[in-house]
């Protein structure tokens, strides 16, 4: 028999599963609480890889890849990906992918002071200020320990990406993300800590 799940409670095991440094077994466990099965596939030869829509799907995270050669991807190049990938599991394959191109925060900045309240994972949020006058910039950099809250980073920084502080204050960036679905297809707690950098990014920049 087959047993209708929803959408969140796919995502929130997808959560569970991906931020966990746990063996495979406890991973089947995790996901079999919210009704999904997992399987593991032995031929390649590597110890197994995670049956999971195309999580691991090489050639996809080396179109990832491709459209992050110059960091951040910009908002069109983002939409116009999610446009060609239909089903929302890729769509979620591709946000995590995104995570694995984002570029690490250095140790010295991973502070107390730089977290970011709110959020189900532990994010840092780093900003400053370049340029005077009409030329100011805000710089912003983030990371996190979560590869999923990494992939939601750099949907942030594609939006942000050289805009002045007040600009990034007034940004209409709920729009933008309800653009790309997120507000729908977000676990809640994810999409809670989403919108947590969100404030955290306007306060600064006040």
């Amino acid at each position: 028999a087959v047993t209708a799940i929803s959408h969140t409670a796919v995502i929130a095991a997808i959560d569970r599963v991906t931020d966990r440094a746990i063996g495979l077994a406890a991973m089947e466990a995790t996901a079999a609480d919210q009704g999904i099965v997992l399987t593991v596939d032995s031929s390649s030869g590597e110890g197994g890889t995670l049956g999971l829509g195309s999580l691991f799907d090489k050639s996809k995270q080396q179109q990832t890849a491709n459209l992050m050669s110059n960091f951040p991807p910009t908002t069109d190049e983002l939409f116009e990906t999610f446009e060609d990938l239909e089903e929302w599991d890729e769509r979620y394959d591709f946000i995590i992918d995104l995570g694995r191109e984002l570029p690490t925060l250095p140790a010295e900045l991973q502070t107390e002071e730089n977290i970011v309240k709110g959020c189900m994972s532990t994010v840092w949020v780093v900003t400053d200020v370049d340029g005077e006058g009409d030329a100011e910039k805000l710089n912003i950099q983030a990371d996190s320990d979560s590869i999923i809250v990494k992939g939601l980073i750099v949907l942030l920084l594609a939006f942000y990406n050289n805009m002045s502080p007040q600009e990034v204050a007034s940004a209409d960036v709920e729009s933008y993300l309800g653009k790309l679905g997120l507000n729908q297809h977000l676990s809640p707690q994810r999409r809670n800590g989403l919108f947590s950098m969100v404030k955290r990014l306007r306060t600064v920049s006040h």
